[in-house]
């Protein structure tokens, strides 16, 4: 459509794919004419949730931490605090630790980190970081992240994991640049990489919970699928979506997450910055 036809509604959300193009392929998806209602509304609060993030980058109602706002090295006290579960894991892999036969922490080590993530007696088990999925979850993420590796059955830090271990401020910035999705072909759609962006959107626009049913509406109303079943919160915790796991690390842990999906302040400012880190134009096809 020309431009001098485009209402002031479109130009708005013109305005809004130019700053995160990340976001266009899944808009597009959505923002189909002569759709239902229903893709309208998911379309518009994405866009009012990104409009926010430029209107207002520092959060209302969150207290702010330190260095969150901008790619600085963060006080390192607090970022250990703030992030504990992740250096729990950092330090026991710290000199090696050497995996059980079938790939899992030793089951001293990950009852340490059920320990911090506070985990109650329900959800954790004898049977060590097998049956305890919030151990694994994170352990995995981890090594997604880049700041765990596994080698000849010993996992062992990688060398950022060895900087963020002896100056814990670096978890930040590593954290800020590495949660956003890898960029994808134009014109391609990936679940991951919108699901991953929808988890951080809705993080950083929460207050107080993190309720990913709408993310899960979108990617539905979109045409996104498991099986033939409509897109779940449930999914967006369990599809190779590592960030969501580093979220849920942060803070302190009131109570189980799967019944009140309370999000830590840290984690609002971790997804802010992390979606206001991405490039305003894609990486892929530049020159």
């Amino acid at each position: 459509m020309p431009a001098h036809l485009l209402t002031e509604e479109q130009e708005a959300v013109q305005e809004i794919m130019g700053r995160f193009p990340q976001f266009r392929q899944l808009i597009d998806a959505l923002d189909t004419p002569f759709e239902s209602d229903a893709r309208a509304i998911a379309c518009g609060d994405i866009v009012a949730r990104l409009r926010s993030l430029l209107d207002d980058p520092e959060p209302a109602n969150v207290e702010p931490i330190a260095g969150a706002s901008a790619m600085v090295e963060t006080d390192d006290a607090t970022t250990w605090q703030s992030f504990h579960p992740i250096f729990e894991l950092l330090s026991a892999a710290s000199e090696g630790t050497k995996l059980t036969a079938a790939g899992y922490l030793p089951p001293a080590i990950a009852d340490r980190v059920a320990d911090v993530l506070g985990l109650e007696s329900f959800e954790r088990s004898t049977g060590g970081e097998s049956k305890m999925r919030d151990v694994f979850g994170l352990r995995t993420a981890l090594q997604k992240a880049g700041l765990l590796r596994k080698t000849k059955g010993t996992l062992v830090l990688t060398n950022a994991g060895k900087s963020v271990l002896s100056n814990p401020g670096f978890l930040w910035n590593h954290l800020v640049t590495r949660m956003p999705p890898k960029p994808v072909e134009p014109r391609s759609r990936d679940f991951v990489a919108e699901g991953t962006l929808l988890v951080l959107l809705t993080a950083a626009t929460a207050h107080g919970e993190l309720d990913l049913s709408g993310a899960a509406r979108a990617m539905t109303l979109s045409g996104w699928r498991i099986g033939d079943q409509d897109v779940d919160p449930y999914h967006l915790w369990n599809m190779d979506i590592w960030q969501a796991e580093i979220l849920r690390s942060a803070g302190p842990r009131e109570q189980p997450f799967w019944i009140a999906a309370r999000i830590a302040p840290q984690a609002v400012w971790l997804a802010r910055a992390s979606l206001l880190s991405m490039p305003p134009v894609p990486l892929i096809g530049r020159r």
